[in-house]
Formats: C-alpha cells, sequence, structure tokens
C-alpha cells in the first residue's frame, strides 16, 4: 500500500479501507504525511522531497 500512495502523487485518500489506513498511519509516523486518521492525508515537504527523488 505505502509503494502504491508513493506512485499516486498529490491525493492520498484510504477509500476507508484498513490497509490503505495503515499505510498512511507508516508513513505518518516518518514524517511524510499530514494525516487526519480517518479518510485523506497530504504530502509534508518530507514526503515531496522523497518523490522528487523517486
Amino acid at each position: 500500500m505505502v509503494e502504491q500512495y508513493l506512485s499516486t502523487g498529490e491525493e492520498l485518500d484510504t477509500l476507508s479501507m484498513s490497509p490503505r489506513q495503515d499505510a498512511l498511519t507508516v508513513l505518518k509516523r516518518e514524517g511524510l504525511v499530514d494525516y487526519d486518521g480517518v479518510r485523506c492525508g497530504s504530502w509534508t515537504e518530507a514526503g515531496r522531497r522523497l518523490l522528487d527523488e523517486r
């Protein structure tokens, strides 16, 4: 799931599915996304830098 988020760009929507929520939780813990804990998240500056490096 994390890999899918890395390839999608800006839109980080869990579609209310647990695996996607878990992936955003991991990315948030690493400081790569801001995540409301429910459905949607957005990339932090650190997350955007990681995307630019890919």
